[in-house]
């Protein structure tokens, strides 16, 4: 595996007139999603499938009775076993704590760390764009810190895109390049940041 790339991307955000929801990193472009889109996927081998994005539930879900490290080894079971190395390298160096941590359960760690194990989980099958679901829920501001230095590097290093859905307005707006206000499910207003601010921002920073 390639060191990654540098980046060669803008950011973008959304967020809706009720909740600020999401905010879109964007490096590559999202295709239009079509019925023959939807059947050739369905019928696309799953041997040759390429993991094109990864989604993380603002649930979390790691598979408690294994350990932080094998929940990683999990999600890059498509690797080599040099890959796979290179990879975990790399994602110990973004999050620092699942080093410390690899041995232990995941059911025993804190729900911040449980946060960093289920985002390093989907970053270990090298997705091209990363869907995270309100990943601030319920963390205490010093895990919000790391989580978004973390977020910070991978704007920075990488062309992962990344499309955050996320109610933390503070949190979400320094790794936009991009924002999308929706309400019910459409989106009301569109712009840069800079913009939100003196535009939108009002109801919701």
């Amino acid at each position: 595996m390639s060191d990654p790339a540098p980046p060669a991307a803008r950011t973008s955000a959304a967020f809706p007139t009720q909740y600020p929801e999401a905010v879109w990193r964007s490096s590559v472009p999202i295709p239009k999603v079509t019925r023959q889109t939807r059947l050739l996927n369905r019928h696309e081998s799953r041997a040759h499938r390429p993991y094109r994005h990864r989604a993380v539930p603002g649930s979390r879900e790691p598979f408690g009775e294994m350990s932080v490290r094998e929940n990683l080894d999990l999600g890059g079971q498509h690797l080599s076993d040099e890959d796979r190395e290179k990879q975990l390298a790399w994602l110990f160096e973004l999050f620092p704590i699942l080093k410390e941590r690899q041995g232990q359960m995941a059911q025993t760690r804190s729900g911040g760390e449980q946060q960093m194990l289920a985002i390093g989980r989907a970053l270990m099958m090298q997705p091209k764009i990363l869907i995270l679901d309100e990943p601030t829920l319920g963390l205490a501001p010093v895990i919000l810190e790391q989580l978004s230095k973390a977020l910070e590097r991978l704007r920075q290093t990488t062309q992962i895109t990344v499309l955050l859905g996320e109610q933390n307005v503070m949190f979400a707006l320094p790794h936009a390049d991009r924002v999308y206000v929706l309400e019910h499910a459409r989106i009301v207003w569109e712009g840069d940041p800079g913009r939100f601010a003196v535009e939108a921002g009002a109801g919701y920073l």
